[in-house]
């Protein structure tokens, strides 16, 4: 299974793949550094900082929110 983090569709069909197994560890580890060659003072597109974000901060949101059943099983 490709798991989109930033697709909530992906995260509910990783819900149902999984429902009803415990599971005992998770670890978020997500990330992007899309800007790594930018500078705030040259210019910093507004559309890396939201798709920084996205992956960074509601990719890990959306996964621990999905797999959060599965942890209380275990």
């Amino acid at each position: 299974m490709t798991l989109g983090v930033t697709n909530t569709p992906d995260h509910s069909a990783l819900a149902t793949a999984l429902a009803g197994q415990p599971l005992e560890l998770l670890i978020l580890n997500v990330g992007v550094y899309l800007d790594r060659n930018d500078d705030l003072k040259t210019g910093f597109a507004p559309s890396l900082w939201t798709q920084t974000f996205a992956v960074n901060v509601r990719g890990v949101f959306l996964t621990g929110q999905s797999l959060s059943p599965n942890l209380t099983e275990a």
